[in-house]
């Protein structure tokens, strides 16, 4: 073999490894590529999930924040539908007043009042125009040991009376204080009327 045909066959082993090489490393790029596109797949994946899983938690938070606003908005608006129908039945106590039935209905707080406070004197409080009719009830009352005499003060109340013990134990009557007393009692009766049950 000559020396050319040894230099041919060292340039055609070095264009073969050359080419050897160019093949490997554009292999080698590509598998980079494709790993670096994989990657950035996963990361956009990763990324895009985590936004979605973000989005969807600022929803449930609104929506969560939303009903929260709703319920308090309701509860407000029936609490005070319901303020105003003791509003409306404390207007109406001044037609209780005027009516027949009156007379009876303030007998029976009296009355109720005295078996409150048991044995003994009782002082009767009442309004002004009222005092006849009290006058007369204390007159029903009173027997053998115990005296029931009406205050010389008046009651700035609607209607109703305050009766007294000799220790000086109060029975409030008045429709305002029987109203109070009664509040939390009568309203999940209202509620229920006015809204269902829920």
């Amino acid at each position: 073999m000559g020396l050319e045909a040894i230099i041919s066959r060292i340039q055609a082993d070095a264009e073969a490894e050359a080419e050897r090489i160019r093949a490997d490393a554009a292999e080698q790029a590509e598998g980079l590529r494709r790993s670096g596109r994989e990657e950035a797949n996963e990361v956009y994946r990763a990324v895009l999930d985590a936004g979605m899983r973000d989005i969807r938690q600022e929803q449930a938070r609104r929506h969560s924040q939303a009903l929260i606003r709703a319920r308090k908005i309701t509860r407000e608006a029936r609490e005070n539908i319901i303020a105003r129908c003791f509003e409306e039945a404390a207007e109406g106590y001044a037609t209780v007043r005027k009516s027949n039935g009156y007379p009876g209905i303030l007998a029976s707080l009296a009355e109720e009042g005295a078996a409150a406070l048991g044995v003994g004197d009782l002082l009767i409080s009442v309004r002004e125009d009222d005092r006849e009719l009290a006058e007369e009830i204390a007159a029903r009352m009173s027997r053998a040991g115990r005296t029931v005499s009406v205050s010389d003060e008046s009651l700035t109340a609607s209607a109703g009376v305050v009766i007294m013990n000799q220790q000086g134990i109060r029975v409030e009557h008045t429709f305002e204080a029987r109203t109070d007393r009664y509040h939390k009692r009568l309203l999940p009766g209202i509620a229920a009327i006015l809204f269902g049950k829920d």
